[in-house]
């Protein structure tokens, strides 16, 4: 028996592992183009790119893992029938929960590691995520100024720059500031620029020009040449510091906590509760998956020249749940109801396996 556990524990293991780090790879790679083009305008170091990648693998882990334990047990099971390795098993008096045994062990252990990673890493790796994207965002000189064309921050400030060059200074500028109504609008010529951070928020520093004032009331164009001269920009306004967390961004204990906090509406204290729920709720899958892979190819007679009709069920079924819950979820956020509906998806089939396993024990 001792031998058995941990042969079978060790083999789902690697197996799991293996797939696991496969799908993650294509994951990665499909998912990290989405961050290029702001690294690359940004002007960001390779490093940015990397980090930015790897603070979204908790997330993707909780989908992978899962179907990763599941692939690896119906491989392993269907390897073990097709060397009739069950049969032999099956004839010297294991059950198949004595079959099961370590498989759901492992199964135990990965959904206990998502928990973690869904009620605490999960979330503190997309903050950090968020932050990082907003730090790259600011980056203004690179990110919103674009050398030969008109630049529109919006608010009614306009920038045309000539050239921009490596080190980040401005040459040729052509700024139109029309965000005070009450004021003419202005319009000012620049040799060149710089951006600078203070503490009253980002200005743009320009050198050796000459600002022009129209009053169309009067009719009247005013001209001023200067030596320097600043402007302020617009602040961000999804600005890290003072914006509200969403609800994947906290932590299971910040989604409870906000429930008693009259600063949010019912809405958005309902979409946290929901997202705590999912949080306890989703590692659970794992177990999901596995019992209806061990349930699909332990009952029944073994075949020795395969198992593809059970392969394909349990598969289907696996398909079918994570679809299920995954509209569930998204219902859940208008619907008590889907959230409850979302609890039987992940605990009927483990019962109903769980009784499949025991009722075949019984016959034989």
């Amino acid at each position: 028996m001792h031998v058995y556990n941990h042969y079978i524990f060790r083999t789902t293991l690697i197996a799991t592992v293996f797939i696991s780090l496969i799908l993650v790879t294509v994951t990665m790679l499909t998912q990290s183009l989405r961050f290029l083009e702001l690294i690359v305008e940004s002007g960001a170091s390779t490093w940015s790119f990397w980090i930015l990648t790897f603070l979204n693998l908790p997330r993707f882990l909780e989908i992978i893992v899962p179907i990763g334990l599941a692939s690896s047990v119906i491989f392993i099971l269907n390897r073990m029938s097709l060397d009739s390795e069950l049969s032999v098993l099956k004839a010297t008096g294991f059950s198949h929960w004595s079959l099961a045994r370590p498989v759901l062990l492992l199964a135990l252990i990965f959904s206990l590691l998502l928990i973690i990673m869904t009620t605490w890493l999960g979330p503190a790796s997309i903050g950090k995520t968020n932050v990082l994207k907003q730090i790259l965002k600011s980056e203004l000189s690179s990110l919103i100024f674009k050398d030969g064309v008109f630049n529109d921050i919006g608010n009614g400030l306009t920038f045309y720059i000539r050239d921009l060059d490596h080190k980040g200074e401005l040459h040729g500028l052509i700024i139109h500031d029309s965000r005070v109504a009450s004021e003419p609008a202005k319009t000012i010529y620049a040799k060149k620029g710089v951006l600078a951070e203070t503490k009253t928020g980002n200005k743009i520093i320009v050198f050796d020009g000459a600002r022009q004032d129209y009053d169309p009331q009067k009719k009247t164009l005013q001209r001023l040449s200067f030596d320097r001269y600043s402007i302020d920009l617009p602040e961000q306004k999804d600005s890290s510091q003072t914006r509200l967390r969403k609800p994947k961004e906290r932590t299971l204990k910040d989604l409870f906590s906000t429930q008693n906090d009259p600063a949010l509406s019912e809405t958005q204290r309902n979409e946290f509760k929901v997202e705590a729920h999912l949080r306890i709720l989703g590692p659970f899958l794992t177990l999901t998956y596995v019992f209806i892979a061990l349930a699909s190819l332990l009952c029944g007679s073994i075949n020795r020249q395969g198992q593809s009709a059970k392969i394909i069920l349990s598969i289907a079924l696996i398909v079918l749940i994570q679809s299920l819950y995954i509209a569930l979820s998204n219902m859940a956020l208008k619907s008590a109801l889907a959230l409850i509906f979302c609890y039987w998806i992940v605990f009927l089939p483990i019962a109903l396996c769980a009784y499949l396993l025991t009722r075949h024990k019984e016959e034989t």
